[in-house]
């Protein structure tokens, strides 16, 4: 898994390998075919299970803000995915007379209690040393060359890449959905940069350690939520779950950051006596807009 990557139809970027307790089996599936299927239009992707929802705005908020409707940032659920009882044809035999449970039952769609859910922003140490070019060094042994992929791992042309291949086409928004992080002056003129080396003089290998070591710490480093709610056997890594408002509300800075879909990494079922819950992990690499302070020019 160290020098895997994907095929060319995932345009060569990391894999997840997992165990499926349900079919007994292993997958290998990238990680664009995961953000594929979060969404299908506006609606639940076959992958998107869980939506809470978080309370309303309370404080010192006017009140005629809270009579504007702000964009929903969850996808919805069809009638299908409440408590599906469709077959699903891709389990193999013996499962194959079972029914798939995609989303939870409508009445669980539910708020969330108030310390039943913590956010975590992107830390600012990991954006600046980590979420930065990785210059990766090679050296050929047949012809004595030297070789240092740069522009390939330059953090602005990973970004770009990153933002329209697996952001725009996979997550709602707005207008489009924005990576979640800064490029400071320091990294455009790669006074900030990571240097690694590979024995690897195939460029597929060689991005293992530049371009997609970067798709990963922009996935798994960004805002992350952990959330406890009950307990259900559905929940899983390697899904998503969904933040929203319950109803109207003036949209604002707080709530492009923290509602959205985020991608199932720790899924903890615990059990205690009579009592069942679920806690999870998610992490969310995008936002609903640019940051205010990205909005303005910056003098530099």
């Amino acid at each position: 898994m160290d020098e895997h990557v994907s095929s060319d139809a995932g345009d060569n970027d990391f894999s997840i390998l997992k165990y499926d307790t349900f079919t007994k089996k292993w997958t290998l599936i990238s990680i664009s075919k995961y953000f594929e299927l979060a969404t299908e239009g506006t609606d639940a992707g076959e992958y998107q299970f869980d939506k809470f929802q978080i309370s309303q705005h309370s404080g010192n908020l006017p009140w005629f803000l809270s009579m504007l409707s702000a964009k929903p940032k969850a996808p919805k659920l069809t009638l299908s995915d409440i408590n599906s009882k469709q077959k699903n044809p891709a389990i193999p035999l013996p499962y194959a007379g079972q029914t798939r449970r995609k989303n939870i039952m409508s009445s669980e769609a539910m708020e969330l209690e108030k310390f039943s859910w913590k956010f975590e922003d992107l830390a600012g140490i990991d954006n600046q040393t980590l979420l930065t070019t990785y210059a990766v060094h090679s050296y050929n042994m047949n012809n004595h060359e030297f070789n240092i992929d740069v522009y390939d791992n330059e953090i602005q042309t990973v970004a770009e890449k990153f933002q329209k291949q697996y952001i725009e086409k996979n997550f709602l928004a707005e207008d489009t959905p924005k990576l979640n992080f800064s490029i400071t002056p320091g990294k455009k003129e790669q006074k900030v940069l990571n240097n690694l080396f590979t024995l690897d003089n195939d460029a597929k290998g060689r991005a293992v350690k530049g371009r997609n070591q970067l798709y990963k710490n922009l996935i798994f480093l960004n805002n992350a939520c952990t959330i406890e709610v009950k307990g259900d056997t559905h929940r899983r890594s390697g899904r998503f779950f969904s933040l929203d408002r319950t109803d109207n509300y003036f949209d604002n800075e707080f709530d492009q950051k923290i509602l959205g879909q985020y991608f199932v990494v720790n899924v903890k079922h615990i059990i205690n006596q009579e009592t069942y819950k679920t806690e999870m992990m998610g992490v969310k690499p995008y936002r609903f807009s640019k940051r205010e302070i990205e909005q303005k020019e910056i003098q530099e």
